[in-house]
């Protein structure tokens, strides 16, 4: 503000200048500097024939000629021509005039709406009950005679600046406008309670106060913004006031009357009968400058001094400013420079609703201590910035932090007037605008990221009318989503001046409410020496927490800047104390001796106990315990004849069989570590396995055995399971010594480079899981488990060691039976099985058969693992047998740390959400959930969960690089202990357990299994005919499905390697997605033209059906899509949102509209979308619609189809088929609105 004062005195004095130039040049010399060498550029262009104004603006703003306002005083017939700054038909200005009090006559001017304006009245019409964008001031007064003063003062301060006699009107209009009243006045109403008593609370009866508040709230109370003023004022009279100390004010009316006395000074007395006011005023033509012009005219009209009034400043000046006098092509390139790679929504706290009304914000307003304001004052002198810099680095800090992104973009509210014009520092009106500032928080010093700040918040200075629509558009950020969810509005707070505090006396502020529609906002009130800061956060994340952050991330910035430190920002620690102790206490883990027994030596101590219980059944067999160890043993001293000794690795192919038991066993008793080959894996992935793991010796059935040199199977010793003599062998515990630290096994996961990993668990790993989870369980001899999954998944360790380790029953469950819902359940209640552990993907195809069968059977525990629990799914089964029998546990696990990391029983009350509840660690493990730079992330925030403890695998086979980057050393362990990066996202919930949300990387799991995207995508770029490829896991039935895109080399088509084929032949019309093949019993037919669904569909089968060869089936894409090319950013990189869901590819065939509705409908968006042609399933957003635009979509709608629609109902129903089945003629609505009248009427008289 003191800058654009001291540019108009500049003005004054005939030196051109503009404060973006200011900011660039702030030392005196430089300044100087600057504008000589303008003055010299503009000299330069006069003499060579052009203007000397232009360029001032660098191709963002210049100084223009305001159009003039051509409706002459006593005009009663407005025509287009008069109306130089809008576009509107004779019948729209008809319409205008129609819809405005005293018709023609008593509209001045018509202009259009500022770039904010247009984002509040687009919240103002989604918002019905309430507006986040009214702002209610409380006002107390000695007398009435006082109170009716101010009322006449202010009409006089309306009548003087046309802002304040503003209406903005859309309805039947094209695009909505601001139209400026000849005369309007703000009448003053007083309050009638009558209807809100029965509403109050106990004893609150004379509290005039509170009533008064509750009528104005405005959560619940609407100004009509068609009507001018947008100004209201409600008054009472209190008899008996109370007025409560302490209390802080806010909202930007208390922070312009700063000199008018507060309540917080009273104290909590009673005092003499006064007066309240209510000052409701919205948003769409105030700002906070502009409120404190407001309070300075009334107290010199108060004191007769209205002589000293400024000139009045019309707002069409800064509208004509802003619109006119702006580069659209600067401001792209200026956004897209800056937002171009943004592809995910800044939302602090996974806040994402942008959409409120404020009525759920909890605010809290604190004064910084003043040593703190002095270092702040200090560092930001020494640098050369301004404090506003620091306080938005501070914000960029705690954002990054509680959002989990390391480039965070929020909202920055601009001042709006030093582009305004001439005059517009004492301009009445809203100027502000609201616009996206990126802030990266990476590894340069705080020094470094501080002056980028400032060169950012002064180069966003040239650009400060452009509008926020058009700045998102730049970012990569999916249509319809929201680019930032947080805003920072710094403001200086100046003394209004000591001139008219007179006429201030008998007049108290008592409070204000200020509110957006962003789930978190900061305001930082610059007070001239100190700071104040004013949270409003959603309540359940609690304003409190913000206001503690910026404290510490303030105190962080200028310790070390005063220090010099060049530590990378991103690796600073900016947790409050209290929060940095409760996260460490909470994943702290136990530590315990490792159990000195191996896995073998827990189950032959079972078949100590229970030698004749049966260990092992499958389908007809079972074999005892005893049996089933004898087995065992003869078979591991004949794998010890073979060589197998501690260490060494033994590979078992096998299917589903008692063998399969045996063969485990006897590998552990020999010493050796068992390396699982399912035999449903491609030759080519078990041939890399056997080589990998450098076996020395396979363990299979005789149908299995491959000859070697088949499908590069290496030669390897082997044995085979039906060989006769090992029958002889002898058939008693081997006397091999295993240590804990001993490998166990070596599982194979998905491998990110195109080839799986080897993970190798020791001893210790699994007896020590356990023994840590006995407490929980309490499992025993007379439980009854099956193992259900692949010995190749590491749930099926759990499974297996779990029954024989606690003297329990095992029942093998047939591969077929696994894939059989209907035959599953039959096998559990045939065997009784009290221990089952299943995915939640296949849990939920059992629900159904097992709550129509009316009981869960002997079931004690269900135990989830393998991939993200959704509690919505259980829903059916809670309905119907409760929470605790059987219990439902979810176990979180990855194979990296021994099948389980984490704890957490399932009530009933979790399944009114879809959050995965993944509870707390196993005792000896400890948890961590940090940033990129390995920092904690405050409670909420979704950071990477690391794993510390005994758990925690060796390392992988033969891959010590692999080894290094995921097992890395534990930073907040001074012994130099291992942590485990995880690659899932998770966040701490309050009470101290965590929430699973996803995976950092691209890693999924489908089905429980493990799957490195990039092994899939780069089998297909191995085909000759694959450009680009990307795979992605999508939402399907309450699970996940992979999706692969793909693009083609130019010239090929799919089939005969190097067979060209026309390359346009693969494109279709609207050159987006091409074909989806899809699983036939999951997914329907493509529906495209013959041609190009015939060529495009029989390629993507092809690229199936080589997959098929190579890989697993689960990690074969249910669905290929492929596509002319993959969407790019500014970066080259794949944008992921923009890539269709196969649903939507298979009916992107265009499908006209039907009907006079959806004719008019697709007519409409073609236009206002600048599409050659809309279909019936086309989506608004997608085709490039947004809220402004949506807001201009209803009012042509209303215009042309004579229906009713609302802007919530755009974003609720977005295609054109979808909106058409809710548009209700308007006198439809009429009638439906009488009608639900008179039903009200009618039931509340049945009340009464």
């Amino acid at each position: 503000l003191l800058a654009l004062t001291l540019v108009e005195r500049m003005r004054a004095a005939g030196i051109r200048a503009q404060v973006r130039e200011l900011f660039e040049q702030p030392v005196l010399s430089a300044f100087a500097d600057a504008l000589a060498q303008a003055q010299a550029a503009a000299l330069a262009r006069a003499e060579s024939g052009g203007n000397a104004g232009e360029g001032a603006g660098e191709g963002t703003y210049g100084e223009i000629a305001i159009p003039p306002n051509d409706i002459p005083d006593g005009c009663t017939h407005i025509t287009p021509d008069m109306l130089p700054l809008v576009q509107l038909t004779q019948a729209e200005i008809d319409s205008v005039a129609g819809q405005t009090p005293g018709g023609m006559a008593n509209v001045q001017d018509v202009y259009p709406l500022a770039p904010l304006q247009e984002g509040m009245l687009f919240h103002h019409q989604l918002q019905q009950e309430g507006d986040a964008y009214v702002t209610p001031t409380l006002l107390s007064f000695d007398t009435r005679e006082r109170l009716e003063r101010f009322v006449t003062s202010l009409n006089e301060v309306v009548v003087r600046h046309d802002i304040l006699r503003t209406a903005v009107l859309w309805e039947g209009l094209s695009k909505p406008v601001q139209v400026v009243n000849r005369t309007a006045r703000v009448e003053l109403a007083w309050a009638d309670f009558s209807e809100t008593e029965k509403a109050l609370p106990a004893g609150a009866e004379d509290d005039a106060l509170a009533r008064l508040t509750r009528l104005t709230d405005p959560a619940h109370h609407r100004l009509d913004v068609r009507k001018a003023p947008m100004l209201h004022l409600v008054a009472v009279e209190d008899p008996s006031p109370r007025v409560p100390s302490g209390s802080i004010l806010s909202g930007d009316f208390a922070h312009a009357g700063s000199d008018v006395q507060d309540a917080s000074a009273q104290g909590d007395v009673a005092t003499r009968g006064r007066w309240l006011l209510s000052v409701s005023l919205h948003h769409l033509i105030s700002d906070h400058t502009t409120l404190e012009r407001i309070v300075h005219e009334i107290g010199l009209l108060q004191q007769g001094r209205s002589s000293e009034l400024p000139p009045v400043v019309p707002f069409r000046n800064f509208v004509a400013q802003a619109i006119l006098g702006a580069d659209e092509a600067a401001h792209e390139a200026f956004f897209r420079d800056m937002l171009g790679d943004i592809e995910e929504t800044t939302a602090p706290f996974g806040l994402l609703d942008v959409q409120g009304d404020g009525s759920t914000v909890e605010e809290i307003r604190h004064l910084l201590p003043a040593d703190l304001s002095s270092s702040i004052r200090q560092v930001a002198r020494a640098q050369g910035v301004s404090a506003a810099s620091v306080f938005h680095l501070a914000w960029a800090m705690v954002l990054s932090a509680t959002s989990g992104q390391s480039s965070p973009v929020f909202g920055t509210v601009l001042f709006g007037r030093m582009g305004g014009g001439e005059g517009a520092d004492n301009a009445m009106g809203m100027f502000i605008n609201t616009l996206p500032v990126r802030i990266d928080v990476d590894r340069a010093s705080v020094q470094q990221t501080l002056e980028r700040t400032h060169r950012t918040l002064t180069a966003l200075l040239r650009h400060e009318h452009a509008s926020l629509v058009l700045a998102q558009r730049c970012s990569s950020v999916a249509a319809g989503a929201p680019l930032f969810t947080s805003m920072l509005n710094y403001r200086y707070i100046g003394q209004t001046g000591t001139d008219t505090v007179p006429s201030w006396e008998g007049m108290t502020v008592l409070g204000g409410t200020e509110r957006t529609n962003f789930p978190v906002t900061l305001s930082v009130d610059d007070l001239g020496s100190g700071f104040a800061l004013d949270s409003q956060v959603d309540g359940q994340i609690g304003a409190q927490r913000v206001i503690d952050g910026m404290l510490q991330a303030l105190s962080v910035i200028t310790t070390r800047l005063a220090a010099r430190d060049a530590t990378p920002l991103c690796a600073l620690q900016w947790l409050p104390a209290a929060e940095e102790n409760r996260l460490a206490s909470w994943g702290l883990r136990e530590h315990h001796p490792l159990p000195a027994q191996s896995i073998h030596r827990l189950f032959e101590e079972q078949v100590a106990r229970h030698p004749d219980a049966v260990a092992l059944t499958m389908e007809d067999v079972s074999l005892t315990y005893r049996v089933l160890n004898e087995r065992a043993n003869r078979l591991a001293h004949r794998l010890m004849q073979k060589g197998v000794r501690a260490e060494t690795r033994v590979g078992i192919a096998v299917e589903r069989s008692v063998e399969m038991i045996v063969g485990l066993l006897a590998i552990l008793k020999a010493g050796g570590a068992y390396v699982p080959l399912d035999p449903d894996y491609p030759p080519s992935r078990m041939a890399h396995i056997m080589a990998d793991s450098g076996m020395q010796l396979l363990l299979t059935q005789d149908k299995l055995l491959a000859e070697p040199g088949d499908n590069g199977m290496p030669a390897l010793q082997t044995v085979l399971f039906e060989d006769p003599s090992i029958a002889l062998e002898r058939s008693d515990n081997p006397g091999i010594v295993t240590h804990p630290g001993n490998l166990a096994y070596v599982l194979y996961t998905s491998g990110s480079t195109g080839v799986p990993k080897g993970v190798q668990v020791t001893h210790g790993n699994v007896t020590r899981l356990l023994e840590r989870t006995q407490p929980w369980f309490h499992f025993g001899a007379e439980d009854v488990w099956t193992q259900f999954h692949s010995f190749a998944f590491d749930f099926s360790v759990w499974e297996i060691f779990g029954a024989l380790c606690s003297g329990g029953r095992l029942v093998m469950v047939p591969y077929w039976v696994s894939r059989t819902p209907d035959a599953f359940l039959a096998l559990l209640q045939k065997e009784r099985v009290t221990v089952l552990n299943q995915t939640p993907s296949a849990f939920g195809n059992l629900i159904p058969l097992v709550v129509a069968h009316g009981s869960a059977g002997a079931l004690r525990t269900v135990i989830f693992g393998g991939e993200a629990l959704d509690p919505q799914r259980l829903a059916d089964w809670m309905d119907a047998f409760g929470d605790q029998v059987p219990a439902l546990v979810n176990m979180y696990g990855i194979t990296e740390t021994t099948v389980h990391v984490t704890y957490r029983p399932i009530v009933q009350v979790d399944t009114a959400t879809h959050r995965s509840p993944m509870g707390r660690a196993i005792a000896d493990l400890g948890l961590y959930v940090l940033d990129g730079a390995l920092n904690r992330v405050p409670v909420g925030v979704v950071g990477e969960l690391y794993v510390t403890g005994d758990g925690l695998a060796r390392g992988y086979q033969h891959r010590a690089d692999l080894t290094a980057e995921r097992f890395v050393a534990d930073p907040f362990d001074a012994a130099g202990g291992r942590m485990y990066r995880t690659g899932d996202l998770v966040r701490w919930t309050p009470d101290g357990q965590l929430e699973y949300v996803g995976r950092a990387d691209h890693q999924v799991k489908i089905r429980g299994f493990r799957i490195e995207l990039g092994e899939i995508e780069a089998q297909l770029l191995r085909q000759p005919e694959v450009r680009e490829a990307l795979v992605m896991a999508r939402p399907s039935d309450g699970g996940s499905r992979l999706v692969a895109y793909v693009s083609l080399k130019q010239g090929l088509s799919v089939g005969q390697p190097g067979e060209p084929v026309e390359e346009r032949s693969l494109v279709p019309e609207r050159q987006a997605v091409s074909a989806a093949s899809e699983q036939p019993a999951e997914h329907p037919a493509i529906q495209t033209s013959e041609r190009v669904s015939d060529t495009l569909q029989d390629a993507a089968l092809l690229l199936r059906q080589r997959l098929d060869e190579v890989l697993p089936a689960h990690m074969v894409p249910a669905a290929i899509v492929v596509m002319d090319a993959l969407p790019l950013n500014a970066n080259g990189k794949v944008v992921r949102n923009a890539l269709p869901d196969p649903a939507f590819a298979a009916s992107d065939a265009y499908a006209a509209p039907e009907g006079e509705t959806e004719e008019a409908l697709a007519q409409l968006w073609q236009t206002l979308l600048n599409q050659p042609r809309v279909g019936r399933h086309d989506n608004f957003f997608e085709l490039g619609g947004h809220s402004l635009l949506a807001v201009t979509l209803v009012s042509r709608i209303q215009q042309t189809m004579q229906v009713h629609v609302e802007v919530k109902d755009i974003f609720l129903h977005p295609t054109v088929t979808e909106l058409a089945s809710v548009c209700v003629p308007a006198a439809g609505q009429a009638a439906q609105t009488q009608a639900l009248d008179d039903i009200e009427q009618f039931i509340s008289g049945l009340l009464n």
